[in-house]
C-alpha cells in the first residue's frame, strides 16, 4: 500500500502569464534584494510561487522579480483553488508566515537586522558556488523534489519551532497549499519547522522535500529564512484592517464594559443593587455616547437603567453576529447624526477599547477628534485600551510567550509600521490590536482635550478628558470625510458623508457643506 501523500505537483509555466497581485504588502529594498539575487542565483527555487487559477500570485513576488532579473523566462508554481479577494489577501499574510520560519516576535525590521550581521560570513561561504544557468534544469531544484518519511524526518530534527509557526502552516495544510521542506542530504531542515508537524498532524506519512548541500546549511538557513522583505500591509490592506476592526460576534460579555466604570467602580460591585445603578446616573449623567458601541450590549444594558444611551457604531455586524451590516450600520449612523440635528447634549462619552483595534494613528487622531467636537463644557470622556503592560501585550506581541498563550493566539505576530502593534487572525479576517503604554494614551487624547488624567487599571490605560480644545472646520471635515465613509467587505461604504456634514455642522454653528 502506497504511503498516504499530500497533493504536491509544481509546474513550470511562463512568466508572461503570471499576474503579479496590487496588494502584495512587501517592499523590497536594495540590500535584501541583493541578498535574495545572491540566493537565487547560487541556489535557484527551493520553494515553489503559488498562483489561484486565473495565474494571480499569491506567494513568491519577490523571488520571481528577482529570477526574471537574473533571466529566468519560467517560475515553479503550485496551483490553488479560486478564492475571493478578501480570502487571498489573507492567504499571502500567511504564507509570509509560513514559509519563513518566523516566529511570532519576529519581524521583517529585526530579521533584516540579523541577515545584515550575517552577510560577510555567508557571501564567503557561498562565493565558491557558480552562478546557475536561469535557464537550466538546475535553477528549478524544487522541480526534483523528493518524498522522504515524516517519522523519520521528526526524529532527525528535534527543534520544530513554536505553536505558532506550525499553527501559520496548518492553515495552509488545511487549504491543500503544500510548501515543501528545505533539508540537507542528511535530513536536517533548513526550512519548514512549522511545516513538518502541521503536515505530520495531517496524517501524511510522507512529505515532499528540496534537497541542499549540507556544506552550506548555515548560510542557507540564513537565506531562506531571514529574507522577508518590508510587510507593509498598512498601505495594501488599510481598508481591509479597518472594516475588520469591528468586535466579533464571539466578543459578548455578561459585565458592563470598562470604560462605563473604572472611574466610579474600580474593584467590584453589585450590578444588580439599584444603590449601585443610582449612583452610576449620579457620577455619569443620563445621556450618554457609546461610541464603537460594538454588539450594543453596553446600550442595551444602561437603557434598562433608565439611562438615554445613544450607540455610535459604523460596523455594525448582522443578527446572527457573522458580518457587518450596511444596511444596518447606515440606519443605527442615521439616528445618531438626528440626534446632532436635535441639538443633543452629552452628560458623558464613553469609548471602551475601540483604540487597540483602530489600525492606524492617524485614524486614532480622527476619532478623538470627533469626540471632541461632540462635548459641551459639561461632557466628561471615558476612555480604556489594553496597555502594554498587560499580558494580552505579551501573547500578542510574542513578548516571553507561554506554551498556554501560544494555543490561545497562535497566529498573532508583530507589525513595523508603528511600535506595539500586531497582527491576529490572519487566515481569517486579519486584526490589528494596537497596546498603548499610558504615555501614548495621553499624547493620544490631548490632542483632542485641554485635561487627561490617565490611570493605569486592570491591564488597561484609562483615561477621563474634559475641557476639549477647539476644532477647526477644516479638522472636522477631514475627520467626518474618514468616519462616515468608511469602507465595507462587499466593497461599498458608509456614505453619510453629506449628511453628517450637515448634522456637525447645525450641531457645531459652522458651514461645513460648502
Amino acid at each position: 500500500m502506497s504511503p498516504k501523500r499530500p497533493h504536491f505537483k509544481p509546474e513550470l509555466i511562463d512568466n508572461s502569464k503570471i499576474q503579479r497581485a496590487a496588494y502584495n504588502p512587501r517592499e523590497a529594498d536594495s540590500f535584501r534584494d541583493d541578498m535574495l539575487k545572491l540566493s537565487i542565483a547560487k541556489f535557484g527555487w527551493l520553494i515553489p510561487a503559488f498562483v489561484d487559477p486565473r495565474d494571480e500570485l499569491l506567494s513568491g513576488h519577490q523571488r520571481q522579480r528577482i529570477s526574471i532579473a537574473l533571466g529566468a523566462t519560467q517560475t515553479p508554481v503550485i496551483r490553488t483553488k479560486e478564492l475571493p479577494e478578501g480570502r487571498r489577501k489573507a492567504i499571502n499574510l500567511i504564507f509570509n508566515r509560513a514559509t519563513n520560519d518566523m516566529d511570532t516576535s519576529d519581524s521583517s525590521q529585526n530579521m533584516r537586522q540579523k541577515l545584515l550581521e550575517s552577510k560577510d560570513d555567508i557571501i564567503a561561504e557561498i562565493s565558491e558556488l557558480p552562478d546557475l544557468d536561469p535557464q537550466s534544469e538546475a535553477f528549478f531544484p524544487v522541480m526534483n523534489f523528493q518524498w522522504w518519511n515524516t517519522q523519520r524526518l521528526l526524529d532527525l530534527n528535534e527543534d520544530l519551532g513554536t505553536y505558532g509557526m506550525q499553527t501559520a502552516s496548518q492553515s495552509l495544510v488545511g487549504q491543500k497549499m503544500i510548501t515543501p521542506l528545505v533539508i540537507t542530504e542528511a535530513g536536517e531542515i533548513i526550512n519548514g519547522k512549522g511545516r513538518l508537524p502541521a503536515l505530520a498532524a495531517a496524517g501524511f506519512e510522507e512529505v515532499p522535500c528540496s534537497i541542499v548541500n549540507e556544506k552550506y546549511a548555515e548560510s542557507l538557513k540564513k537565506l531562506v529564512n531571514l529574507l522577508t522583505m518590508d510587510f507593509t500591509i498598512h498601505k495594501q490592506y488599510a481598508d481591509v484592517l479597518r472594516f475588520n476592526s469591528f468586535r466579533r460576534s464571539y466578543g459578548t460579555k455578561d459585565y458592563i464594559g470598562s470604560a462605563f466604570r473604572f472611574d466610579l467602580y474600580p474593584s467590584d460591585v453589585d450590578w444588580q443593587s439599584d444603590h449601585a445603578w443610582t449612583r452610576w446616573k449620579k457620577h455619569y449623567g443620563t445621556t450618554v455616547l457609546d461610541f464603537g458601541a460594538g454588539l450594543l450590549q453596553d446600550c442595551y444594558r444602561l437603557r434598562e437603567q433608565g439611562v438615554k444611551s445613544i450607540p455610535f457604531e459604523p460596523f455594525l455586524l448582522e443578527k446572527d453576529g457573522g458580518n457587518i451590516d450596511p444596511d444596518a450600520a447606515r440606519s443605527l449612523m442615521r439616528e445618531f447624526l438626528g440626534h446632532l440635528k436635535d441639538g443633543i447634549i452629552f452628560d458623558s462619552i464613553f469609548q471602551n477599547s475601540i483604540m487597540n483595534s483602530v489600525p492606524f494613528e492617524s485614524d486614532r487622531k480622527k476619532i478623538v477628534k470627533i469626540i471632541a467636537a461632540l462635548c459641551s463644557d459639561r461632557t466628561r470622556v471615558y476612555a480604556c485600551a489594553a496597555s502594554t503592560k498587560s499580558c494580552r501585550a505579551s501573547m500578542m506581541l510574542g513578548h516571553k510567550r507561554s506554551a498556554s498563550q501560544e494555543r490561545v493566539a497562535p497566529s498573532a505576530f508583530q507589525l513595523d509600521y508603528e511600535d506595539n502593534v500586531s497582527i491576529a487572525e490572519v487566515a481569517t479576517l486579519p486584526k490589528v490590536q494596537k497596546f498603548h503604554s499610558s504615555r501614548d494614551w495621553y499624547d493620544l487624547w490631548t490632542t483632542g482635550f485641554d485635561w487627561v488624567k490617565v490611570t493605569h487599571w486592570r491591564d488597561l490605560e484609562c483615561c477621563v478628558c474634559k475641557d476639549p480644545k477647539p476644532v477647526t472646520r477644516e479638522e472636522i471635515i477631514e475627520a467626518i470625510e474618514f468616519e462616515m465613509d468608511l469602507k465595507y467587505p462587499d466593497g461599498s461604504s458608509l456614505g453619510l458623508v453629506d449628511e453628517a456634514k450637515e448634522a456637525f455642522g447645525k450641531y457645531l454653528g459652522m458651514d461645513l457643506l460648502t
